[in-house]
């Protein structure tokens, strides 16, 4: 996958960003630099071109036998003069900064010089100009004419610590400009775990506050849309029970048989249908206030429970915290995943292990198992990986349904994995109170 389509938005913004103030910088530093470079280069032979003028002019108008000492008393800081006989040939050369300042010469020279070359005068090349018909005058270069483009180090230096202070005024401009979508993702994972979470800030710039409104219309159809099923669940729940209990009643007056029994037991599982299907319905939210639950105690009565009735269950870990937490509710998840546990399997083991921002419940089972396909279907409500279709070896289907929506409701998350030494282990991560909500 293309790495910058995993990368946040931030990174997106502060990579255009940066990107942009890099390439204007190259871009600016490279004109200038340029730019610079061709003045300086042109004032540099400018001036040089003038005194070579000026000492062409002073030669010239001395006796040739005065003309050597003269040019010895001439010399510059980085060229110097040499006066030869016209007849001390020199090897003819090219050199683009001698060319461009020979014709800066001949353009300031009042009198231009009868004739002017770039020569070879030994290992280095040298303007040669002529004085008379007798003599010459060589300008010889000490070294090399300097470079007047800017400093590479000295340029890329600058860049940097430029892109350093942009990337920085960057980094604080995208957070807050990002900051609602933080605000949105942190209201969309409170709203994941709670429908009753308080609504969003219609405060910021425009645009925030239409999405923020946007949110809280989502908000309020989610309850409202929740609230309507729980309603219509509970009312056929109301509806179904009165002719349940009537069948109940009509059928105690029956005599006692086969069928009377069998019809007692179809009842029984009517209700039991309508019951769970009412507590499904209710478990999408929290209907008990949350107060610090001792999970150590609370495990090891569950435990107690199974192993009063001749159960193999055990404990092992412990919380130093306790957790805040419907005590009914989570109650109810931990006894249905020990129930099913020792359902299906003849020994349960829980685990309690307290991490930084979470506590961790594993409760692992020496029952068969279930397929790698099967760990994620088994909590879609009314779906029973055993196919019996018979509640009292299946259920109904919403025992795991219920559970992960009250863990949820908690803002954890459960899960099913494959037990090392076989069986199955159902892993229950609830988040502590703090800035971390989750492992």
């Amino acid at each position: 996958m293309n790495p910058l389509r995993r990368m946040s938005l931030k990174g997106r913004l502060l990579l255009i960003l940066l990107s942009a103030m890099v390439a204007l910088q190259v871009l600016s530093f490279g004109g200038a630099g340029l730019r610079h470079g061709f003045e300086s280069r042109s004032l540099r032979n400018e001036v040089i071109a003038r005194d070579i003028v000026y000492a062409h002019g002073q030669l010239r108008g001395l006796a040739p036998p005065e003309r050597a000492l003269r040019a010895a008393q001439m010399r510059r800081g980085g060229y110097w003069f040499q006066v030869v006989s016209i007849a001390d040939t020199t090897p003819a050369s090219d050199h683009a900064d001698f060319r461009l300042i020979l014709l800066d010469v001949r353009k300031w020279a009042a009198t231009p010089p009868m004739a002017s070359a770039i020569v070879k005068a030994g290992a280095a090349d040298a303007i040669r100009l002529s004085l008379d018909a007798q003599q010459d005058v060589l300008v010889h270069f000490d070294q090399a004419l300097a470079s007047t483009r800017p400093p590479f180090v000295g340029i890329a230096l600058y860049i940097a610590a430029v892109s350093a202070l942009v990337l920085w005024i960057a980094w604080i401009a995208v957070r807050v400009a990002t900051r609602p979508l933080d605000v949105f993702t942190h209201a969309a994972n409170r709203l994941a775990h709670d429908v009753e979470t308080a609504p969003l800030s219609t405060d910021g710039p425009m645009e925030v506050r239409d999405a923020a409104r946007a949110f809280n219309a989502m908000h309020v159809a989610i309850r409202r849309q929740l609230l309507e099923r729980s309603q219509i669940l509970a009312a056929i729940s109301h509806d179904l029970k009165t002719p349940l209990t009537r069948l109940t009643l009509r059928l105690a007056t029956f005599e006692s048989s086969d069928q009377r029994a069998l019809m007692e037991a179809d009842v029984d599982a009517m209700a039991g249908l309508v019951q769970e299907g009412l507590d499904f319905a209710r478990s999408q939210q929290l209907r008990e206030s949350k107060v610090p639950v001792d999970l150590n105690r609370l495990v090891q009565s569950i435990v107690d429970q199974a192993t009063d009735l001749g159960q193999d269950c055990q404990i092992a870990g412990h919380c130093a915290r306790p957790f805040p937490a419907a005590p009914r509710a989570l109650e109810r998840v931990l006894q249905n995943v020990v129930d099913n546990g020792l359902r299906y399997g003849t020994q349960v083991r829980i685990t309690l292990q307290d991490h930084t921002d979470a506590v961790e419940i594993q409760v692992h089972d020496n029952g068969p198992g279930l397929p790698t396909e099967l760990l994620e279907k088994v909590f879609e409500p009314y779906f029973r990986a055993e196919s019996s279709r018979s509640r009292s070896t299946g259920g109904t289907g919403l025992g795991l349904s219920i559970a992960r929506n009250l863990v949820q409701a908690h803002g954890g998350c459960i899960d099913l994995a494959p037990g090392n030494g076989g069986g199955l282990v159902v892993r229950i991560v609830l988040p502590l109170p703090g800035p971390a909500q989750g492992r």
